[in-house]
C-alpha cells in the first residue's frame, strides 16, 4: 500500500485547543479553593500547579505562534474557570469548527511518578491522538522522563471520564509529570528540561497538524 493510500487514523488539519485547569497566582494570592494543587518541598518555593499549567500553555503557544500552526485556549483567565464554562467554550468551538482537539495540560500528584496521558473509556479518535503524543514523549524524551502507561486495552492511554474529557471534540489530558515527587519536581523546575518537553509537545501538535496520523 502506498503511503498515498494509507487510510488515516486522523486526517491532516486538526487544530488544537489548549486548557489549563485550576487558578493561577492572582495579586500574588494562590486560591485557597485548590486544595492539594499545590506542594512544598523543603527548601523550595511552593509549586503552584495552575500557575505552571499557564507557564507550560504559555510557552507551547509562543512555540506554536512560531510555528504558524493555529491553536485556540478555552482558559486564559487566571482565575479558575469552572468546567462547565469551559466545556461549553470548547462545545461552541466544534459546532463552529469540526477540525479541532481538545489538549487538558496538567502537572500530577498523589504520590506517584512519570507523565501519563488520559483519554475517556473506550475507543475513539482521542485514543490515536494520545498515544501519537505519548510516544514523541516517549521518544524524545524517554531516557530522562518516567512514562505511566495501561496497556491493558492494546494502546499506552490511560482510561476515565475526566469531566473535561467529556466534550464533544476528540479530547486528550495530559498529566506532565508529578509536582509532589521531588525527583519529578527537579526536573519540573530544570528550564532545559521544561523547555525540551514544551518543544517535543509543539511538534506532535505540528505533525498532527500538518500530516494527520497514520
Amino acid at each position: 500500500m502506498t503511503k498515498k493510500n494509507k487510510i488515516m487514523k486522523l486526517k491532516p488539519g486538526y487544530k488544537v485547543v489548549l486548557d489549563t485547569g485550576h487558578p493561577d497566582l492572582v495579586f500574588n494570592v494562590y486560591s485557597p479553593l485548590t486544595k492539594g494543587k499545590q506542594y512544598t518541598h523543603k527548601g523550595a518555593k511552593t509549586f503552584h500547579e495552575g500557575h505552571w499549567n499557564r507557564w507550560f500553555a504559555n510557552l507551547l503557544m509562543h512555540e506554536l505562534y512560531l510555528r504558524h500552526i493555529p491553536y485556540n485556549h478555552i482558559s486564559p483567565e487566571l482565575i479558575d474557570t469552572p468546567l462547565n464554562i469551559r466545556k461549553k467554550r470548547i462545545n461552541k468551538m466544534y459546532k463552529i469548527d469540526k477540525e479541532i482537539y481538545l489538549f487538558s495540560i496538567h502537572f500530577n500528584a498523589g504520590n506517584g511518578r512519570g507523565s501519563e496521558i488520559y483519554t475517556t473509556k473506550g475507543l475513539t479518535k482521542s485514543d490515536y491522538i494520545a498515544e501519537y503524543i505519548i510516544s514523541k514523549v516517549e521518544k524524545e524524551l524517554g531516557d530522562i522522563t518516567h512514562l505511566r502507561y495501561d496497556k491493558s486495552d492494546g494502546d499506552k492511554d490511560k482510561e476515565k471520564n475526566f469531566s473535561i474529557l467529556m466534550c464533544n471534540p476528540f479530547a486528550v489530558l495530559l498529566e506532565i509529570l508529578f509536582f509532589d515527587n521531588l525527583k519529578d519536581f527537579k526536573q519540573i523546575t530544570d528550564p532545559n528540561y521544561f523547555k525540551k518537553y514544551v518543544k517535543v509537545i509543539a511538534d506532535a501538535i505540528e505533525e498532527i497538524y500538518l500530516y494527520g496520523i497514520e
